[in-house]
């Protein structure tokens, strides 16, 4: 046999041309920061749709079928909830009003009105499973009080502490918690 040098065919053709290789490579970094990219953003838009579901205590949610996101407005007949009560496995219905549309947040130190996601339950319905929520539940029934999410970017919507008076959609509230 003939000592001959044994060089792999694949790796000969890649390292040929180095200019080639970096492009090669380049591009295919960059495609794989686009796919991490929009799985990144695709996680956001779900998280930012269902995070505020896993926060009911529910184990069944009625929308409309014309609904695709919570953000669309899309009015809910009362009468779904009512025939959903016939079944004798459900022990409640409660209403859940989002208002995304017109509904504008404005710190009172600042000019800027941005848009703001409003949930609205009626406070004897046990709607949600936060403990904040249920322990703040009481001081809600208060005139023009309200919870604020502080997972919020803070660049638009500040950070308002407990007591401080703010503004939604040109009404002022009192931010309880």
């Amino acid at each position: 046999m003939l000592p001959f040098r044994r060089v792999p065919l694949a790796w000969a053709n890649l390292v040929h041309n180095k200019v080639k290789l970096a492009a090669s490579l380049a591009g295919i970094t960059f495609a794989v920061a686009l796919m991490y990219m929009e799985m990144g953003f695709y996680n956001a838009l779900l998280d930012g749709m269902v995070g505020l579901l896993c926060k009911f205590d529910a184990d069944l949610i009625l929308t409309s079928r014309a609904r695709y996101t919570i953000g669309f407005k899309q009015t809910f007949s009362r009468r779904h909830l009512n025939e959903a009560l016939q079944f004798e496995d459900v022990l409640a219905a409660n209403p859940v009003y989002i208002e995304t549309r017109i509904a504008r947040w404005r710190a009172l130190d600042s000019r800027l009105q941005v848009p703001v996601r409003v949930v609205a339950f009626r406070l004897e319905d046990n709607v949600f499973t936060d403990r904040e929520i249920k322990a703040r539940s009481a001081a809600l029934q208060g005139p023009n009080t309200a919870l604020f999410d502080r997972s919020g970017k803070a660049s638009l919507y500040g950070r308002p502490r407990t007591g401080d008076v703010t503004e939604l959609s040109n009404r002022r509230l009192h931010v309880i918690g």
